[in-house]
């Protein structure tokens, strides 16, 4: 057996997250899951970056993360023991080590994780600039779901106040109030726990809903531009339309994210060789987050797929039964009785 070398975690030079990183650090990169979009921190705060290739940062977290699974891994291990291990990040949709069997794998990916709801986002953006300050969007949902993501762009003196609504059969399902700075182009997210009594229904009245941006304070108004907008996808569709309430107009960017109701997903790996003589295995979660019913477990064989230990949960040490050279794990993201969110950005098996 190899034993696992741990190595000094370099100092965390992006960060990917939503809120603005505490660390001002001149030259730290700041990744806004909320907006998409990159900022470099000048020494006193972070700036918007345009046209910028990632590639090198997106390898640094990569790189980062394969070292918190090593170090945990380890952390687990007792007096002289040592282990193998085979691990992968999610970078991608066949993953930072290229260990993912697309074509077994279930789960969609989303930025760095994969997650047991499909998600797909409509962005138009058209050309002119106006302004308006109420707009309503007729959809039509194909499966059940929820609007995930809502962008909003505004043009003002920032101290406004806009309401994004959720609508279907005349209930609101989910609501949400904003003040965006002055001139701001920004993603408003929606979880599942912000819908009330339920997410959106393809079958009630039709699938038919509606989403509503709406100025509630202040004189900031609404970027639009007079452009029609349409969109056919998996999740969601909408015809042809300007949004009503501005005769002519519509949304100078329209941008709706749709995530499918959540189900039974699974991220399946490649048979990935490994040494024989192993007896005992544990599995590893990297940033694996779930609510409501989701649950996250394993189904591992060690014989290439001819025997199969199932429902295995994360850091609980587990003797292997079927013995073998040849890794294929199932990372199960689960959505349990009343459809619980689960999502994961990587995974790891030790075995000695």
């Amino acid at each position: 057996m190899t034993a696992i070398i741990s190595q000094p975690l370099n100092p965390q030079s992006v960060y990917v997250q939503a809120t603005t990183p505490s660390d001002l650090t001149q030259g730290k990169i700041w990744y806004n899951t909320t907006n998409k979009k990159v900022y470099s921190s000048d020494g006193s705060s972070y700036v918007l970056i345009s046209d910028v290739d990632l590639s090198f940062y997106n390898y640094l977290i990569s790189e980062n993360a394969l070292s918190i699974l090593d170090i945990e891994a380890q952390g687990t291990l007792t007096g002289s023991q040592s282990a193998s291990m085979v691990r992968d990040v999610w970078f991608d949709t066949t993953g930072y080590l290229n260990t993912v069997d697309s074509g077994n794998t279930t789960a969609s990916f989303d930025t760095d994780k994969f997650k047991n709801g499909e998600v797909e986002t409509y962005e138009g953006i058209s050309t002119g600039r106006a302004s308006n300050n109420n707009f309503t969007a007729t959809c039509t949902a194909l499966s059940n779901g929820f609007i995930s993501e809502v962008f909003i762009a505004s043009e003002g003196n920032g101290s406004s106040v806009f309401q994004i609504n959720i609508i279907q059969d005349g209930v609101t399902l989910a609501t949400k109030s904003i003040t965006p700075a002055t001139t701001n182009e920004e993603w408003v997210a929606f979880g599942i726990g912000d819908y009330s009594p339920n997410i959106i229904s393809s079958t009630t009245a039709g699938g038919v809903f509606t989403v509503q941006w709406i100025r509630t304070a202040g004189t900031s108004n609404i970027q639009r531009s007079s452009n029609p907008f349409s969109y056919s996808g998996g999740g969601f569709e909408f015809a042809t339309q300007y949004l009503s309430g501005a005769s002519t107009y519509t949304l100078k960017i329209a941008g709706l994210q749709f995530t499918t109701d959540n189900a039974d997903k699974i991220i399946q790996t490649n048979a990935l060789t490994v040494p024989s003589g192993a007896t005992n295995f544990q599995i590893f979660t990297l940033d694996g987050a779930t609510t409501g019913t989701g649950t996250i477990d394993y189904d591992i064989s060690f014989d290439n797929d001819a025997h199969v230990q199932t429902g295995i949960l994360e850091d609980v040490e587990t003797i292997i039964t079927d013995a073998g050279t040849q890794i294929i794990l199932k990372q199960n993201l689960n959505a349990g009785v009343s459809s619980g969110e689960a999502e994961a950005k990587g995974y790891g098996v030790m075995f000695w």
